[in-house]
C-alpha cells in the first residue's frame, strides 16, 4: 500500500497512515516508540519476568484501535494510558493467579567480581546497585496510582497537563499524587538520603 517510508516523517503523517491501514507506516511507529513502551513497562514492574510480551500486547492493542485516535497529536498521551491499562490489567490478573513476586535476588557476588574485574570501583558500583535495589523495591511499594502518576513525571518527562490528559483526572489530582509518592518515598529512603 505504501513506499517506502523515510525515517523523517512526521507523527501525524504517519498515524493518520496507520489509520488508513498502512503496515509500513504501522512498523515506523512501532520503532519509534517501541524502546519507550518496553522501558516504562520496565520501570513499573522490573520484576515481571514477561516484559517483551506485554510490550508486544501493547502494539498488538495500538493496532486494532488506532482507527479510534481522533488528534493525531494526542498520540504519545494515547499511548501511555495504553501501556498503564495494560499494567492494571496486569496486576488484577497477577492477583487472581497469586504470582509469585521474586522481588530480592541480587546476586552481589557476581558483581563484585564482574565490577573488579572491568576496572570499576567495586564498592561504589556496589553502592550503586544497592541504591538502585532499594529505590526499586520502594517504587514498588508505592500504590499503582501513585507509582504510575511518579513514573510519568520522572521518567517518561511529561508535564502534569499531559499526565492529567493520559490519567484522565484533574492537575491537581496528578499534583496531588506525585507530592504523595515523593513524601512516601521520602519516607521509605529517610536513611539513604541523609
Amino acid at each position: 500500500m505504501s513506499e517506502n517510508l523515510p525515517d523523517t516523517i512526521s507523527e501525524e503523517t504517519i498515524i493518520r497512515r496507520c489509520q488508513d491501514g498502512d503496515h509500513q507506516a504501522f512498523n515506523l511507529l512501532v520503532q519509534r516508540y517501541q524502546k519507550l513502551v518496553y522501558n516504562f513497562i520496565y520501570r513499573l514492574a522490573p520484576n515481571w519476568r514477561d516484559v517483551d510480551d506485554l510490550a508486544q500486547e501493547v502494539f498488538i492493542r495500538v493496532y486494532k484501535s488506532i482507527s479510534m485516535l481522533k488528534e493525531a497529536k494526542q498520540f504519545k498521551s494515547w499511548l501511555h494510558r495504553i501501556v498503564i491499562n495494560l499494567y492494571y490489567d496486569e496486576i488484577r490478573k497477577r492477583r487472581r493467579v497469586k504470582e509469585v513476586d521474586l522481588e530480592d535476588n541480587p546476586k552481589i557476588e557476581a558483581e563484585v567480581l564482574h565490577t573488579a574485574s572491568s576496572g570499576n570501583n567495586p564498592i561504589r558500583s556496589l553502592e550503586e546497585k544497592e541504591l538502585e535495589r532499594v529505590l526499586q523495591k520502594a517504587m514498588n511499594r508505592l500504590s499503582p496510582d501513585y507509582k504510575v502518576a511518579i513514573m510519568l513525571r520522572e521518567i517518561q518527562g511529561l508535564s502534569y497537563e499531559e499526565i492529567a490528559q493520559t490519567l484522565k483526572c484533574s492537575v491537581g489530582t496528578v499534583k496531588s499524587r506525585i507530592f504523595r509518592a515523593r513524601e512516601l518515598l521520602k519516607e521509605e529512603l529517610r536513611e539513604y538520603l541523609q
